[in-house]
């Protein structure tokens, strides 16, 4: 059986928001935190990071929302990276899934690369 989507809400945006937005979320890539993360990406990049916190106990929950290209988005993405402590962490996933999608790296070279030294953060589970 095919469902058709079916549009459950509509909000009016102004373009001229939405622009500021996307101008935003391109800042944080080129000029922001993130910028040494995603510097020589094959692609130009706009996303936003941020961290949650659910408990005083572990680390912050890490985030990175974003699409590419920035002048005509073909990929949106969604990184969480369950208590990673920093934004960058899922940055960093999201740069590597971009470079994978754009062929700039194989799937060997990201496996071959093995994960990141963590010997700096205790975890209390």
């Amino acid at each position: 059986e095919v469902y058709e989507p079916q549009v459950e809400e509509h909000e009016e945006i102004m373009y001229s928001t939405l622009n500021t937005i996307h101008q935003g979320m391109r800042m944080v890539v080129s000029e922001g935190s993130v910028k040494s993360i995603f510097d020589g990406c094959p692609v130009s990049v706009a996303g936003k990071t941020g961290t949650a916190e659910e408990s005083s106990k572990r680390g912050p929950h890490a985030l990175f929302i974003g699409f590419a290209p920035y002048e005509s988005p073909e990929v949106a993405l969604a990184v969480t990276v369950p208590f990673g402590y920093s934004s960058s962490h899922a940055a960093e996933i999201a740069r590597e899934v971009l470079d994978y999608y754009y062929g700039a790296i194989s799937l060997e070279q990201i496996l071959a690369q093995g994960a990141s030294d963590t010997s700096g953060i205790t975890i209390n589970d």
